[in-house]
């Protein structure tokens, strides 16, 4: 802060201004011998004059001090902040009042204070959006978890309806047609619950080829008739390891925001080829990459955007439009798969995004490939507590049609009735992590309380939640929502055939 200096002015405009020296330098009056107050307030900013105005005349009529900050003009242009704190003399009757006070220059200290409290509210503002987003994603997961339910229910009988059929008497390509358009909601759901944070991630080797013909017909008509979209892949068996609903989310992720950036329409170019081993961009993988180019004819993206484009919460759309998660979004997502991303853009030419993903050698594995796997089954009895009705029903019937003796349970509750009645014929407890009373984790506790060597198989709509479960004590099996009727057979089959389990006590 700058040095004080002290005054003492009449009130009126042509009332002369007695100050030291500090004080005329501050307002540039030093070349005046006598100022008056009018030359003090032809310094004074127009927005702050009515302020100091009243300030000073209140301390005048009804006596005591006043505290003030407010910016001056220099001639030179440059805008200071001032901080005066005055107080009205003590006079008699017949004397004129006069003000006597310090001035200080606070630049400094004020545009601190306005650069914290400017921050502050840009928190706040994050703040706030951080608490939309999330009780966003809690709906998201809710909706996907219900969902969940719902294709649970429709690949099970799809799929045990398959089973049963003899290819000539039943309509089998209607069947395999909902079984597709079910595995197809299903990524829908892991993308919502990917959005509420509630999924984790499941890396498959995929062809990157194949995921984009997947995409075409969406991409194009995210992006309109006014724009072209071109793919264009050197080599049809690049092969990645990733989870393929992230990776879509990436892509459709790049693609709306080209779209937004060509709002007179264009083109975008998806390119697909090998990189070498130099690609890696620091990576800690080895050997050669498989590069995703995409790219538009958009307004462009300055390098100040650049350098800033994949922080949380940044944005350039208006507002409502951007939430400034959808890159740091991808972000994570590219470099949870071991890749990077980065992007080259020109103002006026159009950007350019481009991943890098390590390329794996790895026997393609396909969605159907479960399918080829020999229907897995058995003879134990198994103990299902579900509280979705039409889950627990489809599920028991997939189960009895592998030869498993099935106990059906509504609820936790249910189910302990049950074990108290057969503890010694079930080998098996298939329970749903979310129930009401009692849950799928109090369940498996008091279950092993009584019989330490029960296996315990989790279902849930919530892949974290079934996965920090896995992690306990003794260790149990998880099965994903939504679930074919063969996934559900072999994950009972592999819980049922796993080592037997060290008797303890489990609270």
């Amino acid at each position: 802060m700058g040095a004080v200096g002290t005054y003492v002015s009449g009130t009126q405009d042509d009332d002369p201004l007695v100050w030291s020296r500090e004080c005329s330098e501050l307002f540039g009056l030093a070349e005046l011998a006598t100022p008056t107050v009018r030359a003090y307030f032809e310094r004074v900013h127009g927005d702050d004059e009515v302020s100091l105005r009243r300030a000073r005349r209140d301390a005048a009529e009804h006596g005591g001090a006043y505290d003030v900050r407010f910016r001056i003009v220099l001639p030179s242009g440059l805008v200071r902040w001032v901080h005066e704190r005055g107080a009205a003399l003590a006079m008699e009757p017949d004397q004129a009042c006069r003000l006597v006070g310090a001035l200080q220059d606070v630049t400094e200290q004020q545009e601190s204070e306005l650069a914290l409290r400017a921050r502050l509210k840009e928190t706040e503002h994050q703040l706030r959006h951080a608490q939309k987003m999330e009780s966003l994603g809690r709906l998201a997961s809710s909706v996907a978890h219900d969902f969940n339910n719902l294709l649970s229910v429709i690949l099970g009988a799809t799929e045990l309806a398959l089973a049963c059929a003899d290819a000539g008497e039943f309509p089998r390509d209607d069947l395999e047609e909902i079984q597709r358009a079910a595995v197809r909601g299903s990524t829908l759901t892991r993308q919502l619950l990917a959005f509420g944070r509630r999924d984790a991630s499941r890396p498959r080797v995929l062809e990157v080829s194949s995921l984009l013909d997947g995409m075409r017909g969406l991409l194009e008509r995210v992006l309109g008739e006014d724009i072209t979209l071109r793919v264009t892949v050197a080599d049809p068996g690049l092969l990645v390891r990733a989870d393929a609903g992230m990776l879509e989310q990436v892509l459709m992720n790049l693609a709306v925001n080209a779209r937004d950036a060509m709002t007179e329409g264009g083109r975008l170019s998806i390119d697909v080829c090998e990189e070498p081993a130099e690609a890696r961009q620091g990576l800690a993988s080895v050997g050669s990459m498989v590069s995703v180019k995409v790219t538009d004819t958009g307004t462009g993206i300055d390098e100040a955007t650049q350098r800033r484009i994949f922080e949380p919460f940044f944005t350039t759309k208006e507002q409502g439009r951007g939430t400034g998660l959808g890159l740091s979004t991808v972000l994570g997502i590219v470099q949870q798969s071991g890749g990077n991303i980065s992007v080259e853009s020109c103002v006026g030419q159009g950007t350019s995004f481009f991943i890098v993903l390590p390329r794996v050698g790895a026997e393609l594995e396909t969605e159907a490939s479960a399918l080829q796997r020999q229907w897995p089954r058995g003879t134990e009895t198994v103990l299902f507590a579900e509280d979705d009705e039409q889950v627990r029903r489809t599920a028991c019937a997939v189960l009895r049609h592998s030869g498993y003796t099935v106990i059906e349970a509504s609820n936790g509750e249910q189910a302990l009735a049950r074990l108290g009645e057969s503890i010694d014929s079930i080998q098996l407890l298939v329970t749903d992590l979310v129930m009401p009373l009692v849950g799928g984790r109090e369940l498996a506790a008091r279950v092993w309380q009584a019989n330490p060597e029960l296996k315990v198989l989790f279902v849930s709509g919530y892949e974290g939640d079934a996965a920090s479960a896995a992690g306990g004590e003794p260790p149990v099996h998880v099965l994903n929502k939504p679930f074919s009727a063969r996934c559900l057979a072999q994950s009972v089959r592999e819980a049922l055939d796993s080592g037997r389990r060290r008797a303890a006590e489990r609270t």
